[in-house]
């Protein structure tokens, strides 16, 4: 996770603009379970999933309450199209809104708002699958 960590806060940020995790608003977003590593206070990693994302943010499902933490790194783990492709690995830096406890899902869920894409290639992947979803 080390090298990992290390390209969160080494590479150059790239920008995320709009409003954040209101699904109900006009930005796309799509419902998919995903695996993603959250780091938190920089050594902490924390597993769970994603349910529905969008290029504002995404809601996190964790064993972890994140209540506390202001600012997560996170290392989405995006599915392949097709059966010879490689799995994605999307790192993203993103403030924490907010944390309730799920009674459906028995996880704590993170709403978080992306801050930045660790490149632009990460942020035109999750766009293009976003809007071809």
């Amino acid at each position: 996770m080390a090298d990992e960590e290390s390209s969160l806060t080494k590479a150059p940020p790239v920008p995320v603009t709009g409003a954040g995790m209101n699904f109900s608003s006009p930005h796309k977003h799509i419902s998919h379970k995903w695996h993603v590593d959250v780091l938190v206070n920089g050594h902490d990693v924390y597993h769970g999933y994603i349910k529905e994302i969008s290029m504002q943010g995404a809601n996190l499902f964790l064993n972890h309450n994140l209540q506390d933490s202001k600012q997560i790194g996170l290392q989405i783990h995006i599915p392949p199209l097709k059966a010879t492709e490689k799995s994605h690995l999307l790192e993203v830096t993103a403030k924490v809104n907010n944390t309730i406890y799920d009674s459906g899902e028995e996880y704590f869920r993170t709403g978080v708002n992306f801050i930045r894409f660790s490149s632009e290639e990460s942020s035109r992947y999750l766009e293009s699958r976003i809007n071809n979803s």
